[in-house]
């Protein structure tokens, strides 16, 4: 190859992160591979192996692959014929109360609010909230947190919540704390990154997620104004030893369910899909749907279960009984977490700092979204301004 100039030669590094990477590399990545060229540690000729062997192509490429395999899937379920059956025969009253969490990314600071009149009012902001859940039995709030207190309660009184006090014993902390749910006197609190000081993950993981994820369940003792959680067990849905990025939990008919960015097939192979399983009474699972990336928030409504697909800015939903699966809802360059269904509605969260996976771009506006199920109408409620996620939206009846 004929000498090129100094300039030209920094044109073709540059244009090697664009043709093999698709993006524009920083001033830091191109004077590393000029001086590696310049001090003959690799020659110009090296370039395009050395783009093709890098990590990050072949990421690209797998995640290419992978939106492929997604966007067939895709045709076949938009195609089906949306029946609006399930919002003209529900009896189910619109809630009364709606509950939001919001947090900032980068301050990790947050809150729960109750959203009223198209706007949200406090709750609580002593703590950054991810998970909560409403035990419509005693009527009682969970919320939880990834710092300590990690469970902060509140009892509904009437009207009001007031805020009870939390006491732990033998208690085991949920690293990377995401969703949860209460079932017979048992909270379950999925722990993305596993118990404290837990197990390191092996073979692939993800980015700054390095062990294993867990489902840490304590005992519930209500007495008084007091709540004890207590003798905490661990369990590994997947039984294996990889990192799932597991998330959140829901309740049908008293059975778990469980959406993952990834799964374990029956022989511990990892396959890099986003799943949702059915957990059994030793909390091992099975899965039962795998055509979503980053799936979040999953919900019941007239038994059939809803998921945010947050990677595809999508909500499915997907009669278990007879395995399929619906496209309800499909925007563009929005990270969709936090899902409430209603007869009426659709409220979900759409938060600032992420986008589609797929995508190089932020959101400029983040906020809860209350899309109409009947004539698809949006409208989008403010988050407070300290604030640019949202996580879980729950109804309180």
């Amino acid at each position: 190859m004929n000498a090129v100039s100094d300039s030209e030669l920094r044109a073709l590094i540059k244009n090697n992160y664009l043709k093999f990477l698709e993006r524009i590399p920083s001033d830091g990545e191109i004077e590393y591979h000029f001086n590696q060229i310049k001090t003959k540690k690799i020659s110009l000729n090296d370039l395009d192996s050395i783009f093709q062997n890098s990590q990050e192509y072949i990421d690209l490429k797998e995640h290419k692959n992978q939106n492929q395999d997604l966007s067939d899937e895709f045709e076949q379920i938009i195609s089906n014929n949306y029946n609006f059956a399930d919002i003209s025969d529900s009896s189910s009253p619109e809630p009364k109360s709606i509950l939001v969490t919001c947090f900032n990314e980068e301050t990790k600071k947050g809150g729960v609010f109750f959203l009223e009149s198209n706007s949200l009012k406090k709750l609580y902001d002593e703590n950054a909230c991810y998970g909560i859940f409403y035990d419509k039995t005693n009527s009682l709030l969970f919320c939880v947190a990834r710092t300590m207190p990690q469970i902060v309660v509140f009892k509904k009184i009437n009207n009001n919540f007031q805020k009870l006090k939390v006491s732990f014993s033998n208690y085991i902390f949920s690293e990377d704390a995401h969703g949860c749910c209460v079932l017979e006197n048992k909270i379950y609190l999925v722990a993305t990154e596993g118990e404290q000081n837990g197990q390191k993950a092996k073979g692939i993981v993800a980015p700054g997620k390095d062990h294993v994820g867990k489902i840490i369940v304590s005992k519930i003792i209500c007495s008084n104004d007091e709540i004890i959680i207590k003798d905490s067990q661990i369990f590994n849905p997947f039984d294996c030893t990889h990192h799932h990025h597991i998330n959140d939990l829901s309740i049908l008919n008293d059975e778990l369910y469980l959406s993952s960015h990834s799964y374990c097939d029956k022989n511990k192979n990892f396959i890099k899909k986003g799943a949702i399983s059915k957990l059994n009474s030793s909390l091992q699972s099975t899965v039962l749907h795998s055509k979503t990336i980053h799936p979040h928030s999953v919900c019941f409504f007239n038994d059939r279960l809803y998921v945010c697909a947050s990677g595809l800015a999508s909500i499915f939903s997907i009669d278990i009984s007879h395995n399929s699966t619906q496209l309800e809802y499909k925007g563009t360059n929005a990270y969709i977490r936090g899902l409430l269904v209603t007869k009426l509605y659709f409220y979900f969260g759409m938060s600032i700092t992420k986008s589609r996976s797929e995508s190089k771009f932020y959101n400029l506006e983040s906020g809860v979204l209350q899309f109409n199920r009947k004539t698809g109408e949006v409208k989008r409620i403010k988050i407070p301004d300290i604030y640019d996620s949202i996580y879980a939206i729950i109804s309180i009846n």
